[in-house]
């Protein structure tokens, strides 16, 4: 099992649970992981202003793309 979460200056955002029998790509991650999460969560808690916010990911081997 593989839950999401994120946390900014303003709150907590809803935790996304990503089925257990999903391949997990680029592909994948970009459309049903990263853009859900920025556009229904920090989009949400920062409206107008969350275009001029930036999203840090962790470094970790384990989470990068090619």
């Amino acid at each position: 099992m593989m839950i999401v979460g994120a946390m900014t200056g303003r709150g907590v955002l809803p935790l996304m649970n990503v089925p257990h029998n999903v391949k997990i790509n680029l592909a994948h991650y970009m459309s049903n992981v990263l853009k859900p999460l920025l556009e229904d969560g920090v989009g949400k808690i920062y409206e107008e202003g969350a275009s001029k916010d930036f999203v840090h990911h962790e470094a970790a081997r384990a989470h990068t793309a090619r």
